[in-house]
């Protein structure tokens, strides 16, 4: 959600509109939103991290047949982010991304599972 500041909202109106009053509500609300906008980002910024990721598919030999090149890296990545999206669900401040949480990171899970199903395969022929 976009929050667009109006130019009429002056300090000196919120003084007039009381709300020093209501200082700790405001700053509890603050806070939490601060800490959902957080999780917000994390996800946004690994999302963004996968979207130039390639698997890298090689010929094998004279086969005609091709390999997954293994890449230490993605593997780290995909580890690293499903500990992050775990740590989220975690969350008490999750509420708002429950189902994009369970969503990335059943997403990460499966790629997880299909790469190391493929890379035992692979072992196993090579």
């Amino acid at each position: 959600m976009a929050v667009r500041p109006k130019k009429e909202l002056t300090f000196a109106k919120c003084l007039e509109m009381g709300l020093q009053k209501h200082i700790e509500v405001i700053t509890k609300v603050a806070e939490k939103a601060a800490k959902e906008f957080s999780i917000e980002q994390q996800l946004d910024k690994m999302e963004q991290e996968w979207k130039p990721i390639r698997f890298e598919v090689l010929p094998y030999k004279q086969t005609g047949t091709y390999i997954i090149k293994a890449s230490e890296d993605i593997s780290q990545m995909l580890d690293d982010h499903i500990v992050a999206t775990q740590s989220m669900s975690f969350s008490p401040f999750k509420k708002a991304f429950e189902e994009r949480i369970a969503s990335w990171e059943n997403k990460l899970k499966i790629t997880q599972e299909v790469l190391d199903e493929w890379l035992a395969c692979q072992r196993s022929w090579l």
